[in-house]
């Protein structure tokens, strides 16, 4: 995952916001989980709650939810599987603010 921001008076709100759900541990383990592959909310759910980190599925679609609305995970249809399914921003996908 690459993140790389221009610091200006007009994005603290934005940034601060970002660098937070970076600064929680359960959302850096998500973006572990995304490192390599895109996964569903079911999938990512069956991982968290055998490693302890969330029990209700509820909470992990809450937490895949803030990090999209901050941007730092994608989230999209796939036709195939009929699944919304969450992937992490690539390299080559600059992040603007």
């Amino acid at each position: 995952m690459y993140i790389s921001n221009k610091l200006t008076a007009d994005n603290l709100d934005k940034l601060a916001k970002k660098y937070k759900l970076l600064g929680n541990s359960k959302h850096l383990r998500i973006i572990l989980l995304l490192k390599d592959k895109s996964m569903s909310l079911d999938e990512i759910h069956k991982v968290m709650a055998k490693n302890k980190v969330y029990s209700h599925r509820e909470t992990t679609y809450k937490a895949l939810e803030k990090m999209v609305g901050g941007k730092l995970i994608n989230k999209e249809y796939d036709v195939k599987t009929k699944k919304l399914l969450y992937s992490i921003k690539q390299k080559n996908e600059k992040e603007e603010i």
